[in-house]
């Protein structure tokens, strides 16, 4: 590797010093870091690195290089396992460097210059047979001089130039062919090469350590730093068989890693722990009251501790703030982990990840999980039939919220969201509708009486019929979800509810029924109570 310092230029060998032939000049080593482990978090990586240094008696200046190029200052951890050696100062730099581009790149190159040479010498010889067409054409170039030319003398002057000129075009046309034919292979060849060109960066980051060393010393430096060009997400994949069958569980990580440089069978960590959100908690200011002064300056009137809470909430605001990140099979290497603090995969097996734009997806681990399947319909919401899986003990399946692909029966259904800030005791797992089970909820005029008033208070009656009817051959079990209003003011009265053979939520009005259909059967579900409310005050929620 060769680096310029001054004005001459020195070749560095990697992991060799170099004395400075002046005096007082400390030595220089130039040294690639290796990378050890990558902790991937939602947003950013923490890298673990190291080198062995071979360091002379003085002071050197340690250039390391190998490392990401985009690295946050603040998160930097440099340290020499040697007594021997005092680190005087840690600089981050960029240097501009030629890149090394690989042999296929070379090649592609030669193969852009060698095209657009066969291109050039395409369009100089349509030029040179332009010129001719242009002589033929000129009488003078035959001469003007002598006795005129007899009959068959111009006959075949004619026939010469005849013959010429369909050559010379016969020519042309394959010059065109070739020409557009050339092109277009060279504009697709050069777009290629740009793309590949575009992931070498000419800027690379280095880190520079200026050191003591009392003696001649071979040293272990250990360099972490966390950079902002990594990422993970979660998916999952959802899979049953049939009804009889468990559900397939797959855990899965998006992850992303643009950092500059290429990980090489590197020990993988994926951590649901995010460094860029806050790890305190907000605090708590004094709330001032005053009368507003509508001739006071607005500035004057706030408190100091009042400038401060909102500058407060204006950070913790930014730390809470929505996070998005932007994709193999190693399910049989990962070992998870949890802290009560943060969720960890561990791949147990070294992995490579290059550097790029793209996404890619891990396999993390699958677990099958005893789903209960059952036929559900909210027809309040939406008049459709529904199959789900309901999986108990939900906290234990340690989720995090990301998209999710449903496959049922070996085919992709579609596509849900998993909030982990939603998930109870049972999941919810969906796997479509059932287009066999047709339900409907209609208004019952004979239950529905408009708002009367009777003495100080308003009496109200609200009726439905829910109406399902099965074409599936065989009998189906379908759970039906409705609801009745829950008052939370002793003046409000919800009575006379009637929900058939339904039970009752009384704490959030949910009503349920769990119906048998068999094949061509359509059943109806009534639905009704009355509401009783002071006359004279607005009800919020009617």
């Amino acid at each position: 590797m060769a680096l310029t310092f001054g004005v001459k230029s020195t070749l560095l060998i990697a992991g060799m010093a170099v004395t400075a032939a002046a005096a007082g000049k400390p030595n220089v080593i130039v040294q690639d870091v290796k990378l050890n482990k990558a902790t991937i978090f939602l947003r950013g990586a923490e890298l673990s690195n190291s080198a062995t240094l071979n360091l002379p008696a003085g002071d050197s200046d340690v250039i390391l290089t190998n490392v990401a190029g985009n690295i946050n200052p603040g998160s930097l951890s440099v340290m020499l396992n040697n007594d021997d050696v005092i680190i005087q100062s840690v600089n981050l730099r960029s240097e501009i460097e030629k890149p090394v581009y690989s042999d296929e790149i070379n090649a592609m190159k030669a193969q852009i210059e060698e095209q657009d040479l066969a291109v050039q010498q395409l369009n100089m010889q349509t030029e040179v047979n332009n010129e001719q067409l242009g002589l033929l054409r000129d009488q003078d170039f035959f001469g003007t001089g002598g006795a005129p030319l007899t009959q068959e003398q111009s006959v075949q002057k004619l026939d010469f130039i005849r013959t010429q000129m369909a050559k010379i075009y016969a020519e042309q046309l394959e010059y065109s062919r070739q020409i557009k034919e050339k092109t277009e292979a060279l504009a697709l060849l050069k777009a290629q090469y740009e793309e590949k060109v575009t992931q070498f960066k000419e800027r690379r980051t280095q880190l520079v350590l200026n050191v003591s060393a009392k003696k001649a010393v071979t040293a272990e430096l250990d360099i972490d730093y966390i950079t902002p060009d990594a990422a993970w997400a979660p998916s999952y994949d959802i899979r049953s068989a049939g009804m009889d069958k468990p559900v397939t569980l797959t855990y899965k990580a998006d992850v992303i890693q643009n950092t500059g440089i290429d990980w090489d069978q590197v020990e993988l960590v994926l951590s649901s722990a995010d460094p860029v959100q806050s790890i305190a908690p907000p605090q708590l200011y004094p709330q001032y009251l005053s009368l507003y002064n509508e001739y006071a300056v607005m500035g004057e009137l706030a408190p100091a501790p009042v400038a401060m809470m909102a500058e407060d909430k204006k950070e913790y605001s930014r730390n809470r703030s929505a996070k998005k990140a932007p994709a193999g099979g190693i399910s049989s290497f990962v070992t998870a982990e949890s802290n009560g603090i943060s969720l960890t995969y561990r791949i147990d097996k070294p992995y490579s990840l290059p550097s790029v734009a793209e996404s890619r997806s891990l396999t993390i681990k699958q677990t099958a999980l005893d789903g209960k399947y059952r036929y559900i319909t909210r027809p309040k919401m939406d008049e459709h039939v529904y199959l789900q899986a309901v999986v108990e003990n939900a906290p234990a399946l340690n989720l995090l919220s990301g998209k999710a692909n449903i496959y049922f029966d070996n085919r992709y259904i579609g596509q849900t969201y998993i909030d982990s800030g939603l998930i109870t005791n049972e999941l919810e797992l969906p796997f479509g509708m059932n287009k066999d089970i047709q339900v409907s909820r209609k208004v019952d005029s004979k239950l529905t009486k408009q708002p009367g008033i009777l003495g100080s208070a308003v009496e109200q009656s609200e009726g439905y019929m829910i109406t399902l009817s099965s074409f599936a051959k065989a009998p189906l079990v379908v759970t039906v979800f409705d609801q009745i209003p829950v008052s939370q003011d002793t003046n409000i009265l919800v009575k006379d509810v009637k929900t058939g053979e339904g039970t009752v939520n009384k704490q959030t009005g949910e009503v349920e029924w769990k119906v048998e259909l068999k094949p061509q059967q359509v059943m109806e579900l009534p639905l009704s109570y009355t509401l009783k409310y002071p006359k004279e005050k607005p009800i919020s929620g009617l």
